[in-house]
């Protein structure tokens, strides 16, 4: 899987990557990667819980 100029990460921090970057940087399928992005998105609406790195998250 190769990113396309649009999945490349910007220098914004806090800019969602896609599900493309998260699939290649992880090595998972991009179903996986979308659940990946839910879940930084769901972490996001507490921020005092278990902090998985930002954007960064461990693989499932």
């Amino acid at each position: 899987m190769e990113l396309s100029r649009r999945d490349e990460i910007r220098d914004d921090a806090f800019e969602e990557p896609s599900a493309a970057w998260v699939a290649q940087r992880f090595g998972v399928c991009l179903e996986e990667a979308e659940w990946v992005l839910v879940l930084y998105r769901f972490q996001a609406l507490y921020p005092e819980g278990p902090i998985p790195g930002r954007f960064f998250c461990e693989a499932l």
